[in-house]
């Protein structure tokens, strides 16, 4: 029997995802489930590839070594965004859920980056990871700097104070999961060879479209007056003159 190609492993994984974080309705009953599971399904399929390269370039488990850093700032934003997937309440909640999840996002990043010791990682043969130049200085420096614009851009839209339930997950997942540092090699073409990213990019843009569509022809309730408001007053008055 032929091995299944981890591209359908990946998609079922990411479908899986996206149903853990439905049995957060039982305990919170929080808004936007379905929303939040495919915003879930979307992270893993993007984040994948992004964490791996990670793992593949962390290096030696030293405090001084600035790959085990990169490595843990992208297992915090992993389990940040997936923690507030889980436990999202409304945008009135925003504020306290941000503080327990920043705690916990802060020791599972400890934990992963600096606990665990440097081992090849499973999929590094589905990379391109040969060759003195690979991954290359530029993206080697984009590596190091990608971090600190994800949270510059995270920094920038929590002063805007969104209500979007949309925006305010999407944009992480897409800037903070955007840049991976290693290649997959070619297998059957681009297309076949990145799906699962190309079918993250495809839902997130669905999502976000659908988001803008639903807010344009959402409408205000008419208020129709009531016997004291309105034109019915002033003929009163006039009636009762």
């Amino acid at each position: 029997m032929a091995p299944i190609h981890q591209n359908y492993v990946n998609l079922v994984y990411a479908a899986l995802f996206g149903l853990i974080v439905s049995v957060s309705w039982p305990i919170w009953q929080g808004p936007d489930l379905l929303l939040r599971m495919a915003l879930a399904s979307v992270m893993f399929l993007l984040a994948r590839d992004v964490l791996a390269g990670a793992a593949m370039f962390r290096g030696p488990r030293k405090i001084s070594n600035p790959r085990r850093w990169v490595y843990a700032y992208y297992h915090a934003l992993y389990f940040a965004i997936f923690m507030m997937l889980f436990n999202w309440r409304g945008v009135e909640e925003i504020a306290q859920l941000l503080i327990g999840t920043a705690i916990g996002a802060v020791l599972f990043a400890g934990m992963m980056g600096f606990g665990v010791k440097a081992k090849d990682h499973a999929y590094t043969h589905h990379f391109e990871t040969e060759g003195a130049d690979i991954p290359g200085k530029t993206r080697k420096i984009v590596f190091f700097v990608w971090p600190l614009l994800t949270i510059a851009s995270l920094v920038a839209m929590a002063k805007l104070k969104l209500d979007n339930t949309v925006i305010i997950f999407a944009v992480p997942i897409f800037i903070g999961f955007l840049f991976p540092l290693y290649q997959r090699k070619p297998i059957g073409g681009y297309v076949w060879t990145n799906l699962p990213r190309i079918a993250g990019f495809v839902l997130l843009a669905a999502i976000v479209t659908i988001s803008i569509f639903a807010s344009m022809f959402e409408r205000e309730p008419i208020a129709i007056p009531g016997p004291s408001q309105g034109a019915v007053q002033p003929i009163y008055q006039e009636l009762s003159q």
